[in-house]
């Protein structure tokens, strides 16, 4: 290998990240999200003056804290959509829209038979003539 084909190839690898943080960040990257660049050399230059890491360790902690805020209500969020879908039939309005139609249909049936009951119980005392149900020689009583 040449040199110059070296020096493409480090100008080519992305910069290196340490940690799970690193991870999801090249992640989100290869995924086609914007990581603003690292900015180690500005980093190590004003260590190098007098520059204090607790304060970057202390934005990454507000920084932290607020990603998993966002995690936990999230999560309160998609427990509460899941109860919802759970009790859907019980609280939601066109559930219980459905629900009122059908004992509507059922109740008009009901209505219907015991007006008619006088009429059914006629019927149901009839015998059967033979062109309703055919029913062979063998299987007829008499």
């Amino acid at each position: 290998m040449s040199v110059s084909g070296d020096a493409g190839w480090a100008a080519k690898k992305p910069p290196k990240r340490l940690g799970g943080m690193a991870e999801a960040l090249s992640i989100a990257s290869d995924l086609g999200f914007s990581i603003p660049p690292l900015q180690e050399d500005q980093q190590s230059m004003s260590n190098s003056f007098g520059g204090d890491k607790s304060e970057d360790l202390v934005r990454v902690l507000r920084e932290l804290t607020s990603v998993q805020r966002n995690i936990a209500n999230l999560q309160v969020e998609l427990q509460g959509r899941k109860d919802d879908k759970n009790v859907a039939h019980l609280t939601h309005v066109s559930e219980m829209e459905k629900k009122c139609e059908s004992l509507a249909t059922i109740t008009a049936i009901l209505k219907d038979v015991i007006q008619n009951k006088d009429r059914i119980i006629a019927r149901l005392q009839q015998p059967y003539s033979l062109d309703c149900i055919p029913v062979e020689a063998e299987y007829q009583m008499l």
